[in-house]
């Protein structure tokens, strides 16, 4: 049967499309539960991208890397569209490379399970640090992160327990800040997957990332260093932890004070 479904895959793909649409999810439960074939079942994985061509194998994808050992990027996503609107994802698409959306709900635990494919790692982007830069990005950022000290300390300081940290990025170019979940940690979908399950959930504390270029960040960073205990510098950080929260999905702690505060900085834009 796989032998058949690869076939069909490779030679007559539109009618692979509306079986894969049909029983996608049932052949990605055989990742999690089939050690055995997992090489076979990825291979016939079908999944969106950042290219927006259509739905693409992961031996494509492996194919469009050419030579050398850059690892498949993947992107964790409820829906094709916050896929598509990520932040994690905007350091990658402008530098050309290409990542791969999974947004089905068993995708959590396939992306667990799935590690590599035909010698590729497969790696998320919306884990750990975010480096399309390479070395001399990370050592730029790292003094940027002395430079700063003040911002970041304001920042973790006001929310402490609710963020692990607060960091430079060089994931981000449009927005200027996401949370981060650390490779190994449970991700917002499937801490939301288990509280419909009705599992009891320790609070998840996550690293919030900051993109030093945004005017935005530059402006705090300023603010900090002429006044690091202005109470701006509490309001500045619940803003952006509560637009990094509804960026990927997930539900606001004090929503009246975040609207509170949208408000007030709309008074003073007018």
């Amino acid at each position: 049967v796989l032998d058949a479904l690869e076939g069909l895959c490779d030679t007559r793909r539109d009618d692979y499309l509306r079986f894969w649409r049909a029983f996608g999810g049932v052949l990605k439960e055989g990742l999690v539960t089939d050690a055995a074939r997992k090489e076979v079942l990825a291979g016939l994985i079908l999944c969106e991208s950042s290219r927006d061509e259509g739905p693409t194998t992961l031996a494509e994808a492996v194919q469009r890397l050419g030579e050398g050992d850059e690892p498949l990027l993947c992107l964790l996503a409820d829906d094709l569209e916050g896929a598509r609107r990520s932040p994690h994802i905007e350091a990658w698409r402008a530098r050309g490379r290409e990542v791969l959306y999974f947004t089905d709900p068993v995708d959590e635990w396939v992306l667990e399970r799935l590690d590599e494919f035909r010698g590729r790692k497969l790696v998320r982007v919306d884990r750990g640090p975010s480096l399309p830069g390479g070395e001399s990005q990370r050592e730029e950022l790292e003094q940027r992160e002395r430079d700063e000290r003040a911002l970041l300390e304001a920042l973790e300081s006001r929310l402490e327990g609710r963020v692990a940290g607060v960091r430079f990025s060089g994931r981000l170019v449009d927005s200027p800040s996401v949370l981060v979940d650390e490779p190994g940690g449970v991700g917002p979908h499937m801490e939301r997957l288990m509280r419909q399950a009705g599992h009891e959930i320790p609070p998840r504390r996550r690293t919030l990332d900051l993109n030093p270029a945004h005017p935005l960040v530059e402006r705090m960073a300023a603010l900090a260093r002429e006044q690091p205990a202005s109470p701006r510098l509490a309001d500045l950080a619940d803003l952006h932890h509560g637009q990094a929260l509804l960026a990927e999905g997930s539900p606001l702690p004090d929503p009246t004070r975040f609207g509170q505060l949208v408000s007030d900085m709309m008074l003073a834009a007018v």
